[in-house]
């Protein structure tokens, strides 16, 4: 499960890159996901990135029990199964974690948050007007 959002701004990439990681992050991106584990995150959770990575998005706050971890180049959001299953509403628990990961990447990296706002779950400006 995977969700993306895209700004305007398109990034530059080095001649270097591969097609599909070009393509992929042609602009400015924030993911939202859920990952059943691996290796280096060996327990299922929510994540959340920003790409290309804004200066300070890891010095901004998560809900309790989520953490941006170091990834190298970059941070990411993570967010445990069990940690939003043991609140009284797991459901609002991810969505919480969501919007904090994601505003931290869009106000750092400076969208326009009213214009890509989603409205009781509708990103048409012109859905209430019909």
């Amino acid at each position: 499960m995977a969700a993306t959002r895209f700004s305007d701004a398109i990034i530059e990439h080095e001649p270097t890159t591969d097609p599909v990681t070009r393509e992929a992050y042609s602009r400015e991106v924030i993911s939202f996901g859920f990952w059943f584990g691996d290796p280096s995150v060996p327990y299922p959770a929510f994540y959340a990135y920003v790409s290309p990575e804004p200066d300070g998005v890891a010095d901004r706050a998560l809900p309790d029990g989520a953490e941006w971890l170091d990834r190298g180049a970059s941070h990411l959001a993570i967010y445990p199964l069990e940690t939003a299953k043991s609140t009284a509403d797991p459901r609002s628990a991810v969505l919480n974690f969501w919007e904090a990961a994601y505003r931290a990447g869009a106000e750092l990296a400076g969208w326009d948050l009213a214009r890509h706002a989603c409205v009781d779950g509708a990103t048409d400006p012109f859905a209430a007007a019909r």
